[in-house]
């Protein structure tokens, strides 16, 4: 199952889905209130 298209897909998805929330976390905890269109182009 690993090894299958389908799967590593959802993982690469989770581990992207994961970089953006930690990045959002670093830029909420360095500059407090980001602007909405600024973080719909992140």
């Amino acid at each position: 199952m690993q090894e299958s298209v389908i799967y590593q897909d959802i993982l690469q998805k989770g581990k992207q889905q994961e970089a953006l929330t930690f990045c959002m976390s670093l830029l909420e905890e360095r500059f407090s209130n980001i602007d909405a269109s600024i973080i719909e182009q992140v």
